[in-house]
């Protein structure tokens, strides 16, 4: 391999030629699908005769080679949205809930049990909460002298 100059391109060539191999072996999956036969009982259906098949296409090999071909119009999407611009009032009460605890548990990380206990209670009741309050309440008397 070293000593042969010509190797690199050799090589080359055979990678491609296993590429291709691979995708046209993708394309007649996802697109004609595979042959099997339809087994009952571990053994082989007949009817009239003749071996019974199903033919299976592999629609996510398509979807990967559509991705892939053609990425302007199948690529993955993802929707990105700057919470700033959200208007709460358009959000579902199942995201508003969602947003709601994501943030208070943000509020409450590494805080004691006892405080994050408070705050659910007050949550619940409907009542505003503060870090500061919270702290405040749930913060243990110091004897007195």
């Amino acid at each position: 391999m070293k000593s042969d100059p010509s190797y690199p391109q050799r090589f080359k060539e055979a990678s491609d030629k296993f590429t291709q191999k691979v995708e046209d072996t993708l394309h007649l999956v996802g697109v004609h699908g595979i042959e099997r036969p339809i087994l009952y009982k571990g053994r082989q259906v007949y009817i009239e005769g003749k071996p019974l098949f199903e033919n299976r296409r592999a629609e996510q090999v398509l979807l990967r080679i559509a991705e892939a071909r053609m990425p302007e119009k199948y690529k993955p999407r993802v929707e990105q949205t700057n919470l700033l611009d959200l208007d709460p009032d358009k959000l579902s009460p199942e995201i508003l809930d969602k947003l709601a605890e994501h943030l208070i548990n943000k509020a409450l990380a590494g805080k004691p049990p006892e405080m994050i206990e408070e705050a659910r209670k007050r949550i619940e009741a409907g009542e505003t909460v503060t870090i500061e309050e919270l702290e405040r309440v749930t913060k243990p008397e110091e004897p007195k002298e």
